[in-house]
């Protein structure tokens, strides 16, 4: 396939920002973070909750322990200065008491059938990337091919791109569209605007 494919996902739109709405209220708590990467899937979410007394990749992780959800911060990310900590994705909130939006199943069932794969079962499942204004993710790139996007909030200068030594390809990601984007090669993304860019992203199978 071509870098990525695009699909009209306008029909679950609603359905789409109310599975949205209340993750999104917690990231309102702390808007002095770039970046907050929040797990919609019950299995990741217990396996990154089960790290906290040992390492991930080399990196302690601390927990912080609210009313309805836990903050997840890397111990050597936490010290840094958020000019330093611009460009990494430092942030994971779990929900404590995980509960399924009651669409959760139907909206993956109308997805999978759109993209004719699996999705939100794989190495991190299914998570909003919640990018502020300015943030951009260091250029980076999967072992597996695919991951899927939903852009639920998404500016015109919010731009998704790959990179290489040659050339920089980039594109716009669209509200009520979904993306198959290839994740394989060396890829990043920029918040280039004033507000903040919310995408769902699914591990594809």
């Amino acid at each position: 396939m071509e870098r990525y494919n695009t699909y009209d996902v306008k029909e679950i739109e609603q359905h789409l920002n109310e599975w949205a709405a209340p993750y999104l209220k917690i990231v309102e708590q702390y808007p002095d973070l770039p970046q907050i990467t929040v797990v919609l899937d019950q299995m990741a979410a217990e396996a990154a909750y089960g790290v906290s007394e040992s390492s991930a990749k080399g990196r302690e992780v601390f927990n912080f322990e609210k009313e309805d959800h836990i903050l997840s911060i890397h111990k050597s990310l936490l010290n840094r200065t958020l000019e330093d900590r611009v460009s990494e994705n430092i942030n994971l909130i779990l929900p404590k008491f995980y509960k399924p939006h009651e669409h959760q199943e139907s909206i993956l069932k109308y997805l999978e059938d759109k993209v004719g794969y699996r999705l939100g079962r794989g190495v991190a499942g299914i998570c909003l990337f919640c990018n502020r204004p300015g943030y951009k993710w260091i250029v980076h790139a999967h072992s597996y091919p695919y991951r899927f996007h939903v852009p639920l909030h998404s500016e015109k200068s919010n731009y998704f791109f790959w990179e290489n030594e040659e050339t920089c390809e980039f594109f716009h990601m669209k509200p009520a569209h979904g993306y198959l984007v290839r994740t394989d090669i060396p890829h990043s993304t920029f918040n280039a605007s004033q507000e903040l860019r919310v995408n769902l992203v699914l591990d594809v199978i």
